[in-house]
């Protein structure tokens, strides 16, 4: 397997969040977590059906892992911290807030992307 990103959720409802992570999809993306806490499984249901179909087995497959999931680094990650992060042994990196608040979200997505596929 070669090491890729997880992009996770914000846990409040963010808006066009679902609009941004279909960009992401379409960028290559490849696992989507989604953390929202207070969403009822109506809300739940509500939000993933906002996505369209073939990117949904993206963001549910890290909900079907139960044994034997790679590691990811998490937390104050920035592009340029990726190949020191791999070389520590990590199968890849977890963003959220560098993303999600990046004036260029497509920018620093590219940049992650590509630190990983050195």
């Amino acid at each position: 397997m070669n090491p890729n990103i997880i992009v996770i959720s914000s846990p409040q409802s963010v808006r066009s969040e679902n609009r941004k992570l279909v960009e992401f999809f379409e960028l290559g993306l490849e696992q989507f977590h989604v953390r929202k806490p207070d969403f009822t499984d109506f809300d739940m249901m509500n939000y993933l059906s906002q996505i369209p179909e073939k990117y949904r087995e993206y963001i549910q497959e890290l909900q079907k892992r139960k044994l034997n999931t790679p590691i990811y680094a998490i937390g104050g990650i920035q592009p340029e911290d990726v190949s020191q992060i791999l070389e520590a042994g990590v199968f890849g990196v977890a963003v959220s807030s560098v993303i999600s608040e990046a004036k260029d979200i497509q920018g620093v997505f590219s940049q992650f992307k590509d630190a990983l596929s050195f």
